[in-house]
């Protein structure tokens, strides 16, 4: 799978005479100021690259990964042999573990932002449209939320800053303990595809002092490089179709009701400039499966 372009959905812009002067001869506005599609797509491109080097680094490596999960005390212990090649290929996974998660909450909080826009645009222009999809547009958004939950969750405890140097109150001692040795890259698994965080849970003493690793109850569900790009591609197409959704009665909306419901429109342009919307994209022309 492949994350498909948002160049490729419908394009429109509305020239109107009722906003801030932006030097656009006659006219003082373009909406929508949202539908920023390059900066989605080059965003996305950002996570692809991550990927790129996760699998190209996993592949240079394949002589000395364990076939099996291994901890990382078994990694220290059976892998003496291959040196430093270890704990540089762990920091160069842990480094594209937190930069995956933290572009993705990035692009998240501007995809959401843009595809609010869009609706607002919709109840504006065509209320009766906007309001049949009230609760298909509800449900897609609590969906894409509880996907991306767990994701934010390593960005809020972990990446953005670690429960461990800066605790809510509902953080006890073994999450901000488990937040540290995820962010340093302490306690990992470690096998053929990569780098795994996320599969013990630190247990302080009574004292708060001699963390050790326990198995059992995870604090953080286990993320890598290769879980990252299994629930991204699918979830960022989710996201494509629900943009199409919103933007085809948008495109296909006949310049007259435009104007009717929004007088102030003096020009619409919609791309590709054939008065059809655009056509679907094939596989040949997706961004490059992450693979």
């Amino acid at each position: 799978m492949s994350f498909r372009p948002f160049v490729h959905l419908p394009s429109i812009q509305y020239l109107s005479n009722d906003g801030p002067d932006i030097g656009a001869g006659p006219y003082s506005s373009v909406t929508p100021a949202c539908m920023r599609a390059e900066e989605i797509d080059a965003s996305l491109a950002v996570l692809f690259e991550i990927a790129q080097a996760h699998k190209q680094d996993v592949e240079e490596n394949q002589d000395w990964l364990p076939e099996r999960d291994s901890t990382n005390v078994d990694a220290i212990v059976h892998l003496r042999h291959v040196g430093m090649r270890l704990p540089r290929f762990k920091a160069r996974e842990v480094w594209r573990i937190g930069s995956y998660v933290m572009f993705w909450c990035s692009l998240e909080d501007v995809v959401e932002h843009e595809y609010q826009a869009l609706l607002s645009l919709l109840e504006r222009l065509a209320p009766d449209i906007r309001a049949r999809l009230q609760v298909e547009s509800s449900a897609d958004l609590e969906s894409r939320s509880d996907e991306v939950e767990p994701i934010r969750e390593y960005r809020n405890k972990v990446f953005a800053h670690t429960a461990y140097a800066k605790p809510l109150k509902v953080d006890d001692s073994s999450t901000q303990l488990t937040s540290l040795v995820h962010f340093t890259g302490s306690d990992y698994l470690l096998s053929k595809r990569g780098l795994t965080l996320g599969g013990t849970t630190v247990i302080p003493d009574e004292y708060g002092l001699a963390p050790h690793f326990l198995s059992g109850p995870q604090r953080f569900k286990e993320i890598s490089v290769s879980i990252l790009v299994e629930r991204a591609v699918p979830h960022f197409l989710a996201w494509w179709s629900m943009y199409k959704t919103v933007l085809t009665p948008l495109y296909e909306m006949p310049e007259t009701e435009v104007r009717a419901a929004w007088p102030a429109v003096v020009r619409r342009i919609r791309r590709p400039d054939l008065g059809v919307p655009a056509p679907e994209v094939g596989p040949q022309e997706d961004l490059a499966s992450p693979g």
